[in-house]
């Protein structure tokens, strides 16, 4: 009794650890995919919106950076880029034995 008792606890206990290793891996996938659709979002919004005016008049349309109400995004290229990066190293690291998530078909 007390050995099947003892096999139950130790099941329980790998099946939430691999339960959680599950979650894990689908929210590293989830995020860096959502920090990737916002870095590529970001480039598209500075593509169609903020280049064509300040390509269109150079050095006049300079001011769009360096003036006083000039576009400063700095700090959202600073994160983003290495936070995805990072997510993107992690996700790796983490999903790589599962053969659906590394095939490339």
């Amino acid at each position: 009794m007390f050995r099947q008792l003892n096999f139950i606890v130790e099941f329980t206990t790998l099946t939430k650890k691999y339960i959680i290793m599950q979650n894990a891996k689908q929210l590293s996938l989830f995020t860096a995919i959502t920090i990737w659709a916002i870095l590529i979002g970001g480039v598209v919004y500075s593509h169609i919106v903020y280049f064509p005016p300040y390509l269109s008049h150079l050095p006049e349309s300079n001011k769009l950076i360096t003036g006083e109400y000039g576009l400063h995004d700095e700090m959202f290229w600073m994160l983003v880029h290495p936070l995805a990066i990072l997510l993107t190293i992690i996700t790796l690291l983490l999903n790589w034995k599962l053969k659906t998530r590394r095939s490339l078909f």
